[in-house]
């Protein structure tokens, strides 16, 4: 008998779940209604519109890394860059000047080290010389402190070289500098 009531009972519980969703009690929806519309060809205006506040997500403050007078400026307020593109440069002719004279400096140091060289090996050839002779003390002596004094001047125009070459990379650096490019892409602003 207990079988029969529980069967009886999920019976009735089925039942009503099936007529409340049917909407046998009244759901309360509206009656869906259709009309028929004439169809005709148009553009579809769809305007959207809301309030907030616009951002730049990538900013970029760019400046020359040397002073000096502008010579040209290659774009404008809202034009389009890209990475790399030039935007702007400096008169570079008084750091191309210190370029030349820097280049100037070091082939006079290069020549003078030439001669030097070529004076040494000369004094080395007269010490040889003196020795084979078996000339004085004394001229030997001179020989032999021709033989520094020339070996310290190559010293010092190896390092007036040195200091040329360091001048001139420093001076085409400073070129690069009077340049100024893009770093991303975006709009100049």
């Amino acid at each position: 008998m207990k079988t029969w009531r529980i069967g009886a009972i999920i019976m009735a519980l089925l039942l009503l779940v099936t007529v409340t969703g049917c909407g046998a009690f009244g759901s309360g929806a509206e009656q869906v209604t259709w009309q028929p519309v004439q169809v005709t060809r148009g553009d579809i205006k769809v305007s959207v519109s809301g309030s907030g506040k616009l951002t730049i997500s990538n900013d970029a403050t760019l400046s020359f890394g040397v002073s000096g007078r502008i010579q040209d400026i290659l774009v404008e307020e809202d034009d389009t860059v890209t990475a790399g593109q030039v935007l702007a440069r400096l008169d570079t002719g008084a750091l191309q000047i210190a370029v030349t004279q820097a280049k100037t400096a070091e082939s006079q140091a290069v020549l003078a080290e030439e001669q030097a060289k070529v004076a040494l090996e000369e004094a080395r050839y007269n010490l040889d010389t003196l020795e084979r002779r078996h000339a004085s003390y004394e001229e030997q002596r001179i020989a032999k402190l021709n033989i520094s004094a020339i070996e310290q001047q190559i010293k010092t125009v190896e390092q007036q070289i040195k200091q040329a070459e360091e001048s001139i990379a420093q001076a085409e650096k400073q070129i690069t500098w009077a340049t100024i490019k893009s770093t991303m892409d975006g709009v100049v602003y």
